[in-house]
């Protein structure tokens, strides 16, 4: 395994909806790696986050991720959010390299991912759920992909959430 023999790695989860069933994963392959959740539509004050995730190098950020920086913008959001370069230097990662980044956030990826493109942060693999059925839109991401370097190698629908046909996973 590639991650697990790497010294230095970071992973990007964003979108949990209290499931750290992949960040927990990841942990077992490669504990080494720092591993970086992002959710802030948990209500943690009614529900808490599983306990251990310090101990398996899981750092959970109670924010979105969103592309627009703008303080007008945020401030019409309805959760936390940070847009991808202010969430990337919150955290020291201006310079670094994104080993992972899997993406499930209920149409955000067609905003976020460009961004993440347009970063001095290099990223080496996304796993990313694709939601809806608009082909330009579609289209328009994987083209970000394609230029960033990017190329297919898994696809799979998700049979079990959106009606059974209108999200796909891609690596």
């Amino acid at each position: 395994n590639v991650l697990a023999s790497m010294d230095d790695c970071i992973v990007y989860s964003i979108g949990s909806n209290y499931d750290f069933s992949f960040e927990y994963a990841v942990n077992i392959i490669a504990p080494q790696c720092e591993i970086h959740t992002f959710d802030g539509t948990l209500n943690l004050t009614k529900r808490a986050l599983p306990g251990g995730l310090k101990e398996k190098n899981i750092q959970f950020h109670n924010w979105n991720i969103v592309s627009d920086c703008s303080s007008e913008e945020l401030a019409k959001l309805e959760f936390p959010s940070h847009c991808v370069s202010d969430s990337l230097q919150k955290l020291n990662h201006e310079s670094k390299a994104i080993t992972w980044l899997k993406i499930d956030c209920e149409g955000c990826e067609y905003t976020v991912i460009p961004k993440f493109a347009e970063s001095s942060v290099e990223t080496h693999q996304i796993m990313i759920e694709v939601h809806g059925t608009d082909a330009q839109r579609v289209a328009s991401l994987f083209s970000v992909l394609h230029k960033a370097g990017m190329m297919i190698f898994h696809k799979e629908k998700n049979h079990w959430g959106c009606y059974g046909y209108s999200c796909v996973e891609y690596s």
